[in-house]
This record gives structure tokens, sequence and C-alpha cells, in this order.
């Protein structure tokens, strides 16, 4: 291949933590055309869980070693240092924070390249949308994970700028042919109860508050459930705190960050999602991936993923009653709950594998270079 026909791409991100953009820019360093779109990574933030797994890529990853929503000023000069010396053609961004910074640094490096915005969550707070319009025009593309519908839209967005809506897709795991019983036996859960798994940052937006509160309800209605929750954050002393008040210390474990979580809903027989907000949550193509029936709440794009309810119970958020109804229905189900979970993996095996949109996002790329082919 000739160099000139080469795209770089050099993706910036806060951090490299386990969230669903940074698993997508794993699976972007394992998955790209290496020969055409060489791709490098530049985290603000050093010492993050996923950094070691991306170097195993063989991608170029350099970490600035800087504060959550910090930047100093020399963290910020050697920033610039980063672009000046990959040269990219595509500046990528991820989320508020860095796609700001990429419409600020191109220029300050002396850059002539094309800064691409990507738009994790399309809900933003009003102080975040101000910033944002307002320095739209130093974008020149916008690639978002929020999709519509199940096929790649290209439409004007803010400044006119081109925005791709590219549906979401992940990394499909191997189906779990394996004994369940000896999986729980390993990894320390009970083999005669039912068992919920939600998985996600402790935070107000995943609203584990909702989802201990609904549980509570399922508890009195239903036989012997488990609930496990994994993930960490600073909402966790409160959700302790209402698993102690609630009397549920034996029916919900709080797991804190795990590296096993598709072995936890392997062990599993449901997900649930209570989100009082999102954009699209991979979590759900995980628990679908795992052919887990899902309960989840109607937001950002968990309808479309879902087949707007043909392999999940959908519920409005923030209404913890009707969540603990919706588990109590999906326990139900017996047999019918176990075939919306492998309608789920087989939606996910048509419309959401990692690898297809790869190549619709490099298509983008091809686009906005004038290289579309």
């Amino acid at each position: 291949m000739k160099t000139s026909d080469r795209v770089e791409v050099l993706h910036v991100i806060s951090g490299l933590g386990v969230g669903g953009a940074e698993r997508l820019l794993l699976w972007a360093a394992r998955y790209h055309d290496r020969e055409r779109y060489p791709l490098g990574i530049v985290s603000l933030m050093s010492g993050c869980e996923l950094a070691p797994r991306i170097r195993d890529t063989g991608v170029p990853l350099v970490e600035l070693g800087q504060r959550r929503g910090r930047l100093t000023p020399a963290g910020f000069k050697r920033l610039l240092r980063e672009l000046r010396r990959f040269k990219p053609k595509i500046l990528q961004g991820h989320m508020f924070h860095s796609n700001l910074l990429t419409r600020f640094a191109r220029p300050l490096a002396g850059l002539k390249s094309l800064v691409v915005n990507t738009v994790h969550n399309e809900w933003q707070p009003w102080y975040r949308q101000i910033p944002d319009t307002a320095t739209a025009r130093f974008a020149d593309g916008y690639i978002t994970f929020s999709p519509r519908g199940e096929d790649v839209v290209t439409e004007p967005g803010p400044a006119g700028r081109p925005v791709c809506h590219i549906p979401y897709g992940i990394e499909i795991p191997a189906r779990f042919e394996g004994d369940r019983t000896a999986l729980r036996t390993r990894l320390a859960l009970p083999t005669d109860r039912y068992v919920w798994i939600a998985v996600g940052s402790l935070t107000k937006q995943k609203a584990f508050g909702d989802l201990v509160e609904a549980f509570s309800t399922v508890v009195k209605r239903d036989k012997n459930p488990l609930l496990l929750i994994a993930g960490e954050g600073e909402d966790r002393p409160r959700l302790e705190g209402m698993v102690r008040d609630k009397g549920l210390t034996e029916e919900v474990r709080l797991l804190g960050l795990r590296q096993d979580v598709p072995d936890l809903m392997a062990a599993s027989d449901a997900f649930v999602l209570s989100s009082h907000w999102e954009g699209g949550p991979l979590v759900v193509l995980e628990a679908m991936a795992a052919s887990l029936p899902v309960v989840a709440t109607m937001v950002g794009t968990v309808a479309t993923m879902t087949g707007n309810g043909k392999t999940a119970i959908l519920v409005e958020p923030r209404r913890p009653e009707r969540l603990a109804q919706a588990m109590s229905d999906l326990m139900e189900m017996g047999d019918g709950a176990r075939l919306m979970g492998k309608a789920g993996r087989a939606r996910l095996e048509q419309y959401y594998d990692f690898c297809r949109m790869q190549r619709d996002v490099e298509n983008f790329y091809d686009v906005l270079t004038g290289a579309a082919r």
C-alpha cells in the first residue's frame, strides 16, 4: 500500500478504566485495519485497568499521568508533543473533555489533522452543552455510538459538520457450553437460587439505589433470589447502607470491580439495568451475548438494542415499583425467559458485532479524507 493511502488515527481519551468507551477503544486496537489505518492512543490519566491490555495489542499508547478532570500546563505541552510526533490524519477525541481538547490542540500543535469527535452518550448537562455547541465548528466530523436503528446513518450535525450514527458493536464471546453448576461453585455462588446480575459504575446515573429498592420488593414476592452488582464508585457507601437497612445482606452482594464479568453473566439467570440515562449501554449487549433475558429501563438506545422489547422487558426509569414487577414477571416466565435470552444472542450476532462496527468507523474516515472507495 502507498504511504499516501494510509490514514493515521490518533485517539485521545481521559483514561482507560473499565467503561464502555474505553472497551470500544481496546477492541479498536485489536480489530482495526493495521495496514491502512495505523492507530495510536493518548490517555490523559495513567495506570488505568485497560492500559496493559491495549499495550498487548502492539498499538502505541502514551499515558500522560494527569489527574481525573485536571490537565496541567506540563501535561498539555506533552500532549502537543505527542500530536506532533504522531502527525495523524485523523485526531479523534472521546467524550466531552477529550472532544474539547482535540478541537484546541490541533491548531496549537500546528497540525492539519481532521478532528473527529466521538459521542458515547448523547445526554449531557447544560453546562457542558454551552461550550460544546460554541466550539462545534472546530471539529470536522462526529461519530455517535447511540444509534437510532441497525443501519449506519450520516446527516448534518453541529455547525453543519457530518455526524455518522453507527450502531454499537462488541467483541462477541463464544457461547458458554460448560457446566453452570460447576461454574457457580467456582465463583462461590449458590446453585439453588435465581441469580440476577447488574454491572456498572456505582454512580447516580446507574441508579442502583432504585434497583436495591426494587429488589427489596422482589424478595418479598419470590423465593430465594440473589442480586449481584459488579462495579465500584462513589455511591457505594449509600448502597451499602440501603442493603443493610433493608435487611438484604444475604440477598444482595456488592462485588466491586471484577475482571470475570463474562463468567458471572454465564453463571446468572437474568440481567437487570436500572439506569436513569444512558447512550448505548454496552453492558446490555454483553448480557445478550451471554444469552441472558434482560429487564431494563427505557433509556438511550436500549429499546433499539433489544428489538423494541423482543429480547427484554422494558420499564420507565425512576420507577422502582415497575422495575420490581418486571423482575418478578421474568422470574415467572420459566422457559419463556430462556427463549428470550436465546433471541437476544441471535439479535446480537446479526447486528452488533464489533468488527462490523470498526469497518463502519473506517469507512467514515474515508469519507472525511476524500478517500471513500
